[in-house]
């Protein structure tokens, strides 16, 4: 997490001034509701430049988990009956359920958007889960 662009750029080990016109450039395609580089749909362009910056490093990685533990929409883990076990939460591939048990979409990054919202998601329920039991 940064204050700035540079200050992010510096803590990611990058140029500033690079991450700084990357960020422009995405910004100018935001603003003219088109993206001429990697034609992201025009709704889900949303302009970089509120405070409170945040990254992460991301390799290539074939493989992934398959399988795991099985889960419910509110990532509440399931028993062999399909039961839901009472206080048990699980997110990311370990938690199956994305991919059944094939993993066909070799592109890097292609699951790491469903652990990071199924990781914040079971976080989330199983805090709510803890404070109905503690009130």
């Amino acid at each position: 997490m940064a204050e700035s662009i540079p200050d992010l750029a510096v803590k990611l080990g990058i140029p500033p001034e690079q991450l700084a016109l990357t960020i422009e450039t995405y910004n100018s395609h935001c603003l003219q509701n088109h993206d001429g580089e990697f034609a992201k749909a025009p709704e889900y362009l949303n302009k970089i430049e509120k405070k409170n910056f945040y990254a992460v490093t991301s390799s290539f990685r074939v493989f992934t988990t398959l399988g795991g533990l099985q889960i419910d929409r509110h990532t509440r883990v399931l028993n062999r009956d399909g039961e839901i076990i009472e206080g048990l939460y699980a997110g990311g591939n370990c938690s199956g359920g994305m991919y059944g048990s094939d993993y066909s979409i070799l592109t890097c990054g292609g699951a790491l958007g469903y652990a990071v919202y199924s990781g914040l998601t079971a976080g989330k329920n199983s805090a709510e889960y803890i404070k109905g039991i503690n009130p």
